[in-house]
């Protein structure tokens, strides 16, 4: 009851649509950068994500250490409310933006053994259960291979899925 009331008083604020001055828009990038440093860090409080208001939204999708968003160090690291908070109450964004690795937010959540967040943010983006990511190698130099290109199903075999996590992506018959 006592998450519901919170969640209903985040929702209430965000629609009555208060404005925000700079000052307050260079203090919540501060707050974002906090925030990314400490999940890159592995120091974050999840709890505190819970909090974040409606004024994140502005903020959400900022990516910090390794071009690495909010949403996927939750997708890997926090349980599924943290995620849907992120996503249904500030609207973080699911849709391709790659990190570093060229790993998107579904990726981050399957790497981790994080299956319930991976099937939330699929049930989402259903378009990712098709999509060819390609990995590229993360050093330069005479040894370097070219990008290998795989899908969201290969993936997620390779790193050793549910079966029935890897069935529903294997019957979204992508050609």
């Amino acid at each position: 009851m006592k998450f519901g009331l919170k969640i209903l008083l985040l929702i209430t604020a965000c629609i009555s649509g208060t404005s925000l001055s700079v000052s307050t828009s260079t203090s919540l990038i501060k707050k974002m950068d906090k925030l990314l440093q400490q999940a890159n860090d592995k120091t974050i409080n999840w709890n505190d994500v819970q909090e974040l208001g409606c004024q994140f939204r502005r903020v959400i999708n900022t990516q910090g250490t390794n071009n690495m968003t909010l949403l996927m160090y939750a997708a890997q690291e926090a349980n599924i409310q943290i995620v849907k908070h992120l996503v249904e109450d500030l609207g973080a964004n699911i849709k391709p933006r790659s990190s570093d690795l060229d790993w998107n937010t579904i990726m981050y959540a399957i790497a981790a053994n994080q299956f319930k967040n991976a099937e939330y943010l699929l049930s989402k983006e259903p378009t990712f259960k098709c999509s060819k990511m390609s990995l590229r190698s993360t050093t330069e130099g005479p040894c370097t291979s070219p990008p290998y290109t795989y899908t969201l199903y290969e993936f997620a075999v390779f790193h050793n899925g549910p079966k029935k996590f890897v069935k529903m992506l294997k019957e979204a018959n992508c050609k």
